[in-house]
């Protein structure tokens, strides 16, 4: 008996070796392209060509001759919840995206105007003192990226992972910069750093300074040490770099700042210890956190996107004009 070849209802592609079909499936940097069928190959579906070798999509049931058309494509109607499901999974992510703020007339927030708003409370507290103790580790703050890639509120989207390219986008200047991944999660920290990050260094260059206590003046120094080697991962340079004794000790806020300081020996000696900290960086360690940054961002576009595929059902269902014509914009 003659085996049927395993085939991608997606894209066509056959092949009688099922460890080919296997690679096809989850080894692409892309997803293969919608040649046969618009549908997204769930690992459902993928489980089951390798188990069957072949899929068939089930045809929508007959509609009674009183019902209107919704929508006609190649003469077959298309009105089955799985086939308008699969045709709004199976779009371009930032095509989606685009469509749904034009629909809703969202306007997003620029990702500088966000972060301000974001850390505006805790960077001023810090810039004044306010903390008796507060630090953070390298912990928190991949867990400060964790909670400012979680979109909660699609006004605040300006920052997510774009899978067909395999960039990250960040909408800034009223326009989506693509960025390589690497270099989008530098700009992204960067952003953190101007927003929240400098008050924070600022505030822990005080508090060594004043503090008089030698074993906590040790205490907070490796606090310090532990920032900078964060930075150092991603070649990003402390606040302190070539700034004068003034503009460390003060924020703008306070009359002091505006005093002639040409001093520059706090940026001696804390860019020194930066520097020290960049000839013995654990390249493991480096790796391992940049990868997990890279993750945390992928998997949080990827919880948004199922959260707005849910979006563009409901408006579905309370906008059947809109449904067609959508599906007509994709159809075409």
């Amino acid at each position: 008996m003659i085996k049927d070849n395993y085939l991608c209802i997606r894209c066509g592609f056959n092949t009688k070796n099922k460890n080919d079909i296997r690679r096809h499936f989850y080894t692409l940097k892309k997803i293969c392209p919608a040649i046969k069928n618009n549908i997204e190959l769930t690992d459902e579906i993928k489980e089951y060509i390798l188990n069957n070798r072949i899929y068939i999509i089930q045809k929508p049931e007959k509609q009674e001759k009183t019902k209107k058309p919704q929508i006609i494509h190649n003469n077959q109607i298309i009105n089955n919840y799985q086939q308008i499901t699969n045709l709004i999974t199976g779009m371009d992510s930032f095509e989606k995206i685009n469509k749904y703020i034009k629909y809703k007339n969202i306007e997003l927030l620029d990702i500088d105007d966000s972060f301000n708003e974001t850390f505006e409370l805790k960077s001023n507290k810090l810039k004044n003192n306010k903390f008796k103790y507060f630090y953070l580790n390298v912990q928190s703050i991949i867990g400060i990226i964790d909670e400012i890639t979680t979109i909660k509120d699609i006004n605040k989207l300006n920052i997510f992972y774009d899978n067909i390219l395999n960039k990250i986008k960040i909408f800034c200047d009223n326009e989506w910069l693509s960025l390589l991944i690497d270099f989008g999660i530098v700009t992204l920290i960067d952003k953190i750093q101007y927003a929240y990050l400098n008050s924070y260094e600022c505030y822990l260059i005080r508090k060594i300074i004043n503090e008089n206590n030698y074993q906590s003046k040790q205490e907070l120094k490796e606090i310090l040490e532990e920032y900078y080697k964060f930075l150092a991962w991603f070649d990003i340079k402390p606040y302190i770099y070539r700034k004068n004794n003034n503009e460390i000790l003060f924020n703008d806020n306070d009359d002091k700042y505006y005093e002639v300081n040409n001093d520059y020996s706090m940026y001696d000696e804390y860019y020194k210890l930066y520097t020290n900290i960049i000839l013995k960086i654990n390249k493991t360690e480096q790796s391992k956190v940049k990868k997990g940054i890279e993750n945390i961002i992928k998997k949080n576009t990827k919880s948004f996107i199922i959260e707005l595929n849910k979006k563009f059902l409901e408006s579905f269902q309370n906008d059947e004009e809109y449904k067609n014509d959508f599906i007509k914009s994709l159809i075409n």
